[in-house]
């Protein structure tokens, strides 16, 4: 049967953007508006995803830790969720219900001024671990209209509708993830995802549809059923940041819309009968214009998620709990400026190896003895302590990504190519190599016959002192970072925040919260494990459930390494370096430490005294002793 889809109850209002009477709406200029509340949640300790508002009196923000803000026309209020999981996005519809969903396919209601868990979220009997179910299955999107029809979308092609009564599951016919949804005018509806993936349902079945391209999808906004726009945003391996594009669908066709620069990923859009408005990574803030991109503010250094278009102003929330407003500053609920998170001068770091190469280094290891090992571009491979460095003769020029041995007499480095070197305390020699343009990214091991690698396109091999390996890994993605507890313990991190899990017989993937790009894992054991990413991410799990932690930066975290009897560091782009500590409230903080480089620093690794070297661009080595 055919189910049409009426138009957006907010149309009726967006329809008013441009009457006479209403003041000019500045978009170049805008400013953090500070969130202030009684209560003790830090609303600046995570993510605001979502941003929706019936008016310009009546907005709603959502964010981490199940955080729901509204905004009444003069000041943030912080209203009670029911749920402690990350929620992605935010919707009305016409009966005046609010409905906000996320992480572990939570679903909240709001009605009459109070919100409800309604689904998602299930754990086991003891409470403890959420249980493997469709319900569970995280939402990222949710649309509603003028019925009173609610539509959320999200993994492995889910698709969630609401019909005024209750929440039924629709069969999509596809398995990709799904990051976007919208309604037509026609009653048509579309939701796109990853790998370009865009579906559209016509009142009786879900139809993919052609995009020509393979990147992911992220949001989709429409002024007609001809005039469709989707935001694009991905990750640059040439660049290791973030790149993005708008493209627009006329109809009958997909295409890239043409732009002055290029810009960072693009997270969230909105607009009017003039303005297409959006924003992304890095507080890019554009407008499509003539039918050119163009940017038109810099709103801080916080990722910027979602924005929503008023009569007078436009609002945008992201990283940080960052809430910025178009014009001029809103007293006394505003503040002028952003400015970054100081880092503490802690000047423990320090340069040695200087003048020893230019070339980037990308992974460092320590032997028992002290002895470390660093590994880089074109084949280089230098060897030190925290005084002296020098280079190794290596029988290639390929670049090398990783280094792991058992001892300074049996060590492994690998890099492009799925290329293998093993160094026997003498020579380095090539063990391996694959057949491909496949890049080995990481590696670890538990003895001289026990290494794994990991790397891009879903690369897993497994050395048993005779041969490699290839085990399947059920993935594309890449992964960039890997560690375990022992040989059946083992966890690797990649692509948007996939994880893969060995137990010792096979490898699973989970999420662990996040949609960043992951660089580093390490743990002092099972139930104390960090995942570092993109833009400041953090991850931590406790033995039952991962965790989003607040670092206090927008940098990339690239490596964290730690030892059970010293403290645990983390370091990333920019020269940046964190070191976790306990707070007088017995809570773990990260505090940031200056390194006196502004060098991207991309591995680290901590000795047996606990003393840290963190290597990068230009032949950086720095050395941190214990503290």
């Amino acid at each position: 049967m055919s189910t049409a889809l009426p138009s957006l109850a907010r149309r009726r209002f967006l329809s008013r953007l441009l009457e006479p009477d209403q003041e000019p709406r500045s978009l170049r200029d805008w400013h953090r508006q500070a969130v202030t509340d009684s209560s003790d949640h830090d609303t600046r300790a995570g993510v605001l995803w979502g941003l929706w508002g019936s008016g310009p009196e009546d907005v709603f923000a959502v964010g981490d830790a199940g955080l729901v803000l509204h905004w009444d026309g003069h000041c943030w209020t912080l209203e009670p969720s029911g749920t402690r999981l990350p929620l992605h996005a935010v919707c009305g519809n016409a009966t005046g219900t609010v409905f906000t969903v996320g992480w572990m396919g939570v679903i909240c209601e709001r009605s009459a001024g109070v919100w409800r868990v309604v689904q998602g979220g299930v754990t086991d009997a003891d409470g403890r671990r959420y249980r493997s179910c469709r319900t569970n299955q995280p939402l990222f999107a949710v649309w509603g209209n003028d019925s009173g029809d609610v539509w959320a979308v999200g993994d492995h092609g889910r698709v969630v509708r609401h019909d005024g009564r209750q929440w039924q599951e629709l069969e999509t016919g596809v398995e990709g993830h799904l990051r976007g949804v919208l309604g037509l005018a026609d009653g048509t509806l579309m939701a796109c995802g990853r790998n370009g993936l865009v579906i559209r349902w016509d009142g009786d079945a879900w139809r993919q549809m052609r995009t020509g391209t393979g990147a992911d999808l992220n949001r989709l906004w429409a002024r007609a059923p001809d005039d469709v726009y989707a935001l694009v945003g991905g990750h640059d391996s040439a660049t290791n940041g973030s790149i993005g594009c708008l493209l627009h669908f006329d109809g009958d066709n997909w295409s890239e819309m043409p732009s002055r620069d290029r810009f960072e990923r693009l997270r969230g859009m909105a607009g009017d009968t003039v303005n297409l408005v959006l924003v992304g990574d890095r507080g890019g803030i554009y407008r499509l214009a003539d039918g050119v991109i163009e940017r038109i503010a810099q709103g801080g250094e916080q990722d910027l998620y979602d924005v929503a278009l008023f009569p007078n102003y436009a609002l945008a929330v992201g990283d940080l709990g960052t809430v910025l407003r178009s014009g001029a500053p809103a007293t006394p609920n505003a503040e002028t400026s952003v400015h970054p998170v100081p880092r503490t001068r802690l000047a423990r770091w320090h340069r040695v190896g200087d003048g020893i190469t230019d070339h980037t280094l990308r992974a460092i290891w320590a032997a028992p003895s002290g002895r470390h090992f660093a590994v880089g571009e074109a084949g280089t491979i230098l060897t030190g302590d925290a005084t002296r460095w020098e280079s190794m003769s290596v029988p290639t020029s390929l670049d090398l990504q990783s280094i792991w041995g058992s001892s300074d007499r049996h060590v492994f480095a690998c890099g492009a190519y799925g290329c293998v070197l093993h160094y026997d305390g003498e020579r380095w020699r090539e063990v391996h190599r694959l057949n491909a343009r496949t890049k080995a990214l990481a590696m670890t091991g538990f003895g001289p016959h026990d290494v794994f690698v990991v790397g891009d396109e879903g690369l897993v091999l497994r050395y048993d002192g005779t041969n490699w390996q290839r085990l399947p890994s059920g993935t594309k993605s890449a992964l960039y970072a890997l560690w375990g507890a022992d040989a059946d313990h083992l966890l690797a991190v990649g692509d948007l925040g996939l994880a893969l899990r060995w137990n010792g017989s096979d490898l699973r993937a989970f999420q662990v919260g996040t949609e960043a790009f992951l660089f580093g894992v390490w743990g002092r054991g099972l139930s104390d494990i960090h995942v570092t990413g993109q833009a400041g991410t953090l991850v931590h799990f406790d033995g039952a459930r991962w965790t989003l932690v607040s670092s206090g930066t927008r940098a990339d975290l690239l490596a964290i390494a730690g030892r059970p009897d010293a403290t645990t560091l983390a370091v990333g782009t920019r020269g940046t370096a964190l070191r976790s500590t306990t707070g007088q409230d017995g809570a773990r903080q990260w505090v940031a430490e200056d390194t006196g480089c502004q060098a991207n620093l991309r591995a680290l690794c901590l000795d047996q005294e606990g003393g840290a070297h963190a290597v990068g661009d230009g032949g950086t080595i720095l050395y941190r002793p214990r503290s």
